[in-house]
């Protein structure tokens, strides 16, 4: 099984929210950029860079917002290293941009993970209507929150 520790960042403007988009067998799936953090990095470091290689949009981590673990001994369709199982922790950051954005609606593939197709800004009706990864850990958190008043939550999720 793998293990990982990583870092999202969570970007909103204009009351939307920025996501990547991936296509795991077919389905469209939605997360925040971010990814594991690497030794000697920070996990608001590993933030501001996962963002960067994943959209080119420059970012600062401003506040923490969530912790989330996740547990999937069988997932299915993903990369080679996720076949015998993830066991991850997310901390998840209320980021905002540090220059302006100008890759709205490229796709997006510097450093591409496993399925990605892009980037994607999707707005509070929009999100109980798609499928995030993992499974409803960042569902849950949107429909307690409101979208424009982000309250500090720790949420915990397992998967079997």
């Amino acid at each position: 099984m793998k293990f990982n520790i990583g870092a999202k960042g969570l970007l909103q403007e204009n009351n939307q929210v920025l996501f990547i988009e991936y296509e795991i067998d077919g389905v469209l799936y939605y997360a925040l950029p971010g990814g594991a953090i690497e030794p000697n990095e920070t996990l608001a470091d590993c933030v501001v860079r996962e963002f960067w290689e994943e959209t080119q949009i420059a970012i600062k981590a401003e506040q923490l917002l969530l912790v989330n673990e996740f547990i999937n001994k069988n997932p299915k369709g993903v990369a080679d290293d996720w076949k015998n199982g993830i066991h991850q922790i997310e901390i998840i950051f209320k980021v905002s941009r540090t220059s302006p954005i100008d890759t709205l609606h490229k796709l997006i593939k510097p450093k591409a993970d496993f399925g990605m197709k892009g980037i994607k800004w999707l707005d509070k009706k929009a999100l109980s209507s798609i499928k995030y990864y993992p499974d409803k850990a960042v569902d849950w958190f949107f429909q307690d929150a409101e979208i424009d008043e982000i309250t500090p939550n720790m949420y915990q999720m397992k998967y079997q």
